[in-house]
């Protein structure tokens, strides 16, 4: 789990599920430069959240998972279209994706991702770093510069030079299965 210790979430059905409310599923391991094939699928009954998620590397880039099959218009009065670089696949916050390769909810999907992180030289900001995304082997983010962490609701910009190459690798628990 995200302090430490074995996450609370739970396998079924040969499938790693987020447990709401649980936290974040975090590796033992830290990374830096990685390549990383990720399954995932939405559930179908997930009125108000599309199965909201995500993968995070190097710490603080999100790489979105989301129901993102059908955006426009709105399947539902509870569920507006979201914004673009919140679907599946956008580094979230800053990049949408190329074009839309999402399957409907219930069918698995997959990333490829290939990670640089930043680099620095002391305070100094050397190479932003970048990332690569295959979603369903469709190329939707392609070597995009990194901005800055993923915020929710403002733009990503580049921060303070505390950051560290070597991070593990989070799976978002955002109150969603």
């Amino acid at each position: 789990g995200g302090d430490g210790g074995p996450s609370a979430w739970s396998v079924a059905d040969g499938a790693f599920v987020c447990s709401p409310g649980s936290g974040f599923a975090v590796t033992k391991e830290t990374f830096e430069d990685v390549q990383l094939h990720v399954e995932w699928k939405t559930p179908q009954d997930d009125l108000y959240g599309w199965g909201n998620s995500g993968v995070f590397v190097g710490g603080v880039y999100e790489i979105q998972i989301l129901d993102s099959s059908a955006i426009v218009p709105s399947r539902s009065p509870f569920k507006p279209a979201n914004y673009a670089d919140g679907q599946a696949g956008a580094v979230y916050g800053q990049s949408p994706c190329l074009v839309n390769p999402c399957r409907a909810p219930g069918e698995w999907q997959s990333f490829d991702i290939i990670f640089h992180p930043p680099r620095y030289d002391g305070a100094r900001l050397v190479d932003p770093g970048d990332v690569t995304v295959l979603f369903n082997c469709v190329l939707v983010q392609d070597a995009w510069k990194l901005e800055g962490p993923t915020h929710w609701c403002r733009r990503a910009k580049t921060e303070p030079s505390s950051y560290v190459p070597s991070q593990p690798i989070r799976l978002q628990d955002h109150g969603h299965p």
